[in-house]
């Protein structure tokens, strides 16, 4: 399995920052590679060091478990097991 580099920038702290329904489309989305970058930008949400509010804490913890059942990428899902525990 080739590995690739994952990053993100304002525009995935942008969608963070717009709310569940932002997340939700990117990560319904077929594009694997913005998929990863966005948990990626979810995991500096998530992580108290940082101290940056997530909007809607509940309902992203809950989109994420969705998403994870449904990925069928492994790559993908190797990030949001990463993110999300």
């Amino acid at each position: 399995m080739e590995k690739s580099f994952v990053g993100y920038g304002q525009r995935q702290r942008d969608i963070v920052d717009g709310g569940i329904s932002e997340v939700a489309a990117v990560l319904s989305g077929g594009n694997e590679e913005d998929k990863r970058s966005l948990l990626f930008c979810l995991d500096y949400y998530l992580d108290p060091y940082y101290g940056c509010p997530l909007p809607n804490p509940d309902g992203i913890f809950v989109l994420l478990q969705q998403c994870f059942l449904t990925e069928s990428s492994p790559d993908v899902k190797g990030r949001y097991l990463a993110t999300a525990w």
